[in-house]
C-alpha cells in the first residue's frame, strides 16, 4: 500500500489536502513567473539614435523644503532636449521665491501656478492634465517634486525603452530607508507591491504603475481623454488611466538602477495606513481581470497556511505538508532576497516569513475597509 492509499479520500481532511497542493502549485508560479521576473531580470542600457523630446510634469502643493532639495535634479538631467513643467498651487513667498529663482537660472523650467480650489476638481487629475497638457513634447514622465532621481542619467534611462510601438514604461520608486521598524514595513510593502506590477508588466500583463515613476505619450493620454472619466472619482489617477491602456504591446518596465526613484516615506502609522487605504480605495475600479490578480493571490496566502495548521497535526500527511512547505520557503527566500537586491531593498530578507504573514492579515483588514469607506475626498 503507498502512501498517498493511505490518506482518506471521503474526508475533509482530504479536501484540505487538495487545497493545500493547489495552492501551493499557484504560489510556487507566482514566485517563478511573477516575482521571479524581477529577481532574474537583466535590464541593458539602451541608447537611441536620437534622443526624442521629453516633458517632465510635477504637480506640488507649495512644498518649499522638497523643491529647495529636488528640483535641481530634475532640470540638471543629462538629456539633450526636454523641458520640466511644476504645476503649483497658489504658492507662498518662499515657494514663488525659489521657484522664479530657477525659472531664471534653468531655460527648460515651466512654471505654471493654479489656484488651490483647482485641485478640488478630481484631486491631482485637473493640476496633471494641465501640465500634460501645457507640454511641448510627446513623451511625458510624470513624477513628484517630493521624490528624487537615483541620478543625473534618470531621465536619459527611463525614457530609453520607447522604441518599437512602446507607448507606456513603468518605473520603479522606493521609499528612502529610516531607522525603526515601521521603516522597514513601509519598504517591503513598497518592494511587495511595486514586484508585483512590474512582474506582470515583464510577463506581458500591465495593470498599474508608479505616479512617482511613470512615462507615457502625451498622443495616447489625449486620445484615451486622459483622466476626464475618473473625475467623479475621489481618488486615482495615472493608476486608473494605466489600468485602462496599458498592454502586452505598448508597455514595458525599466529596471536599470538609475532609473529609480527615491520617495520619503510617509511620517507615521496612520498616514502610511491612509496611502495603503487610498491605494485599495483605487484598485477596486480597476478592471475585474486585473483585480483578481492581487485578491486571489492573497485568498491563496491565506488558504495555503490554513491548510498548513490543519496538515500539520496530521500523521497522514505530515511529512509531505513539511516537505512542501520547506520547498515553497526555500524558493520564496531564494527569489525575493534576489529580487530584492534587484530593487535596492537592503536588510529585510531574513524576514521574508514573518512579514508575509503581517502582510496577508493587514493588507486583508485595509482592503475591506476601503471595499466598505464611503466615497469621499482623498487628500
Amino acid at each position: 500500500m503507498t502512501y498517498f492509499e493511505l490518506i482518506p479520500t471521503n474526508s475533509v481532511f482530504f479536501i484540505v489536502f487538495l487545497i493545500f497542493c493547489f495552492t501551493t502549485l499557484i504560489l510556487w508560479l507566482v514566485y517563478f513567473f511573477i516575482y521571479g521576473k524581477i529577481a532574474f531580470a537583466k535590464p541593458k542600457e539602451s541608447s537611441p539614435a536620437k534622443q526624442e523630446g521629453v516633458s517632465i510634469v510635477l504637480y506640488t502643493t507649495d512644498d518649499y523644503e522638497s523643491l529647495k532639495e529636488n528640483l535641481a535634479f530634475f532640470v540638471e538631467q543629462e538629456y539633450s532636449n526636454y523641458e520640466v513643467i511644476v504645476v503649483n498651487s497658489i504658492a507662498d513667498k518662499e515657494t514663488f521665491s525659489i521657484l522664479k529663482i530657477y525659472s531664471n537660472i534653468y531655460p527648460n523650467l515651466k512654471v505654471i501656478t493654479m489656484q488651490p480650489t483647482a485641485s478640488d476638481f478630481g484631486g491631482r487629475k485637473f493640476p496633471l492634465t494641465i501640465g500634460i497638457k501645457e507640454a511641448k513634447n510627446d513623451i511625458v514622465v510624470i513624477s513628484d517634486i517630493s521624490c528624487k532621481p537615483a541620478s543625473y542619467t534618470w531621465l536619459k534611462d527611463i525614457v530609453s525603452q520607447f522604441e518599437n510601438g512602446t507607448q507606456i514604461v513603468l518605473g520603479y520608486c522606493k521609499y528612502e530607508p529610516r531607522t525603526g521598524l515601521l521603516s522597514k514595513l513601509m519598504q517591503y510593502d513598497l518592494w511587495d507591491t511595486s514586484a508585483q506590477y512590474l512582474g506582470w508588466a515583464l510577463s506581458g500583463a500591465p495593470y498599474t504603475g508608479s505616479s512617482q515613476n511613470l512615462v507615457y505619450r502625451r498622443s495616447l493620454f489625449f486620445k484615451n481623454k486622459g483622466f476626464v472619466s475618473q473625475y467623479q472619482l475621489p481618488t486615482g489617477d495615472n493608476e486608473l488611466f494605466i489600468n485602462n491602456v496599458a498592454s502586452s504591446k505598448n508597455t514595458k518596465a525599466q529596471l536599470l538602477p538609475n532609473s529609480f526613484i527615491t520617495a520619503v516615506p510617509p511620517k507615521n502609522f496612520r498616514n502610511w495606513k491612509y496611502l495603503k487605504k487610498q491605494a485599495y480605495y483605487t484598485a477596486k475600479y480597476f478592471n475585474f481581470a486585473d483585480q483578481c490578480k492581487t485578491i486571489l493571490y492573497g485568498l491563496t496566502q491565506f488558504l495555503f497556511y490554513i491548510s498548513v495548521i490543519m496538515l500539520l497535526f496530521n500523521k497522514f500527511a505530515l511529512i509531505t505538508t513539511a516537505s512542501l512547505l520547506f520547498i515553497k520557503l526555500i524558493l520564496q527566500y531564494w527569489i525575493f532576497n534576489t529580487g530584492m537586491r534587484k530593487l535596492q531593498v537592503k536588510g529585510l530578507g531574513w524576514a521574508v516569513l514573518p512579514l508575509e504573514i503581517f502582510f496577508m492579515f493587514f493588507n486583508t483588514i485595509v482592503r475591506i475597509q476601503a471595499l466598505l469607506a464611503r466615497q469621499r475626498k482623498w487628500k
